[in-house]
Parts: C-alpha cells; structure tokens; sequence
C-alpha cells in the first residue's frame, strides 16, 4: 500500500508540474509582454534618429508631434570621420569593423551621428528590404507590423530594444500623407584621387550642415525655446563643439559653448525645476546619460535655462 501510495503522489507531482509550468512561463511571458507594450505605447518625448542598414545606409528620423519622418541616404563608399579613434574609413568598413571588433553598432551609429551632427539612438539590420534609396513604400516596409516579430526573433537584429522598436513602427505607420521627407547628401559627397590612381568620396562636414539645415529639427524642442548652456570639463578640444552640432541640429538654442575646469566623468546636467521638465532636458538625459544637479551655481553667468558639462565619458567617443 505504500508503495501504491507513494506512485500516485509522483503521478499527482509529475500532473501538476505538466500544468504549472506551462501556465508560469505564459504568466511570466505575458507579464514581459505588458512590460514592452506599455514602453511602447507611452508618449515619444522627442525626435528619434535610427540608423537602418542597407545599401544604402538609411538615416531615418521621427518627429513624433508633427508625425514626420526625416531621411538621409549614405552610400556604402562614403568616406567618414569615424569615432571611437577609428580614423577615417567608408560606412561599408566600419559596418563590417563594428562586427570584428563586436562594437554592437555603437562605432557606426556614433560615426554616422559625427557625421551628421545628429544624435542616433541606435541601428538595426534589416536584411533585403533595406536595399535601394528610401522612399514611403520601403520605409512602410522596413517599419511594418510584422517586423515587430521578426525583431522578437531577432531575424532583425540590432541595438534597438523591442519596446523601442514597436514604437518606431507606430511612428511610421502614422505619418501625414506629406509626411515622409528625403534629405539628399550628394552635394556633400567630395571626390578625391590618391596617390595610387584611386578615386574615394569623403563627406564634407561642413556641406552637410549647409544642406540639413533646419530638417532635423524636433517641432516640441524647438517650440519651447530652452536655452543651453554647453561646457566641455575635458582635454578633448572637438567635445564641446561636437555636442552643441548635435543639440544644434535637433533645434536646441545654444547660448554659449566653452571649457570648465573641474573634470567630471559622466555627463552632468543642471537647471531650476521647470527647466529639467522640458524636452530639451529630457532629450538631453537620455541621449548623453547625465547625471542631474538641481540650480548648480555652475554657468549661471551664462543665463542658460540649461547647463551641459560634458565629462570623460563622452569624449571617449573620439579618442
């Protein structure tokens, strides 16, 4: 009789672990499921920037509050300024340099975010469709809701976290009938003959701020009219200059860019209280990670609603 006993209570356990366990993982799968959707679906605070690779590269930009899209083309043979101390290579090498060196996209985003003065949050490989210049059928393509599987199942891969993703998707499949804007760099694209006889193309700086002008400004940054502040604690030189390019192009008002002395590490942001609720300093905390320092004594002489000190952390981007 015991042992009879002690073979039904193995068979109730074994039942109970074949209905429990399956009803826990879906538990635990809804509950990660709720968590990404809810991320998704919470308000856009501003202008998101991704890199999609292709052939072309696409630059794709979301305004949010004027459910626009920005996008400029980077042929695979364009010569940049690469970070992270790369030197100068084209887009194509630093994809493939990103994957040798297990960069996870951050030296091609923050190449191309050099580049084109304009904060990137992140890049996605998007394979076959990314092919060919961007127009409103691949971009609807790229960004349509069955990607949002595919980029679960990681058949998309890239630094973009899901929730993140989905949002995208939202974003573009809410565009204006106008509104999907093709910015072209071609004028920007310098050819030049080396040594060996060889022809490359380099991206002229300089150009590509004449022609982006306004067309990455973000309609609710540039509306609340926050002015910023800008101090580089480093002995990098280009810091201060790369990121008031970067706040710049996004539609920030710079009052004043220069050095401190005191050197921090991370990024530090100070401001009253109103100010550190604007846009700006949400779009600020996020991209550059700062830490945040209520009425610092720091730039004040500036009269700056909001003051960036740029640490170590930052210019590592260009050692």
């Amino acid at each position: 009789m015991v042992t009879r006993d002690g073979s039904s209570s193995k068979r109730r356990t074994k039942r109970l672990v074949r209905y429990i366990l399956p009803l826990s993982l879906m538990g635990i799968f809804l509950i990660v499921l709720y968590v990404v959707f809810r991320m998704a679906f919470s308000p856009v605070g501003f202008r998101q920037t991704v890199v999609i690779v292709g052939d072309p590269v696409h630059v794709v930009s979301f305004d949010a509050k004027t459910k626009r899209a920005t996008v400029v083309d980077l042929p695979l043979d364009a010569v940049i300024s690469a970070a992270l101390g790369y030197g100068k290579y084209s887009v194509g090498a630093l994809l493939s340099l990103d994957e040798i060196d297990h960069r996870g996209g951050k030296l091609i985003t923050s190449s191309i975010s050099n580049t084109l003065g304009l904060p990137v949050q992140g890049h996605m490989i998007v394979p076959k469709i990314g092919d060919g210049n961007m127009d409103r059928e691949m971009l609807q393509e790229i960004f349509s809701y069955g990607s949002i599987a595919a980029v679960a199942s990681q058949n998309i891969r890239g630094s973009i976290p899901l929730s993140a993703w989905v949002r995208l998707v939202l974003l573009a499949r809410s565009l204006s009938a106008d509104g999907l804007q093709i910015v072209s760099v071609e004028q920007a694209l310098i050819e030049s003959v080396a040594p060996d006889g060889s022809t490359a193309r380099s991206v002229d700086e300089s150009r590509i701020d004449y022609i982006l002008d306004t067309a990455f400004f973000d309609a609710g940054i540039r509306a609340e009219g926050t002015s910023v502040a800008i101090y580089n604690t480093t002995s990098v030189s280009s810091v201060g200059q790369r990121a008031s390019r970067q706040l710049g192009r996004v539609g920030m008002q710079l009052v004043f860019v220069g050095n401190a002395e005191q050197e921090v590490e991370r990024c530090v942001l100070s401001g009253n209280t109103d100010a550190l609720k604007t846009k700006s300093a949400q779009f600020i905390l996020a991209y550059y990670g700062c830490d945040v320092a209520k009425d610092s004594e720091q730039g004040k002489e500036t009269g700056a609603d909001l003051v960036v000190l740029l640490g170590t952390e930052f210019a590592n981007r260009y050692k």
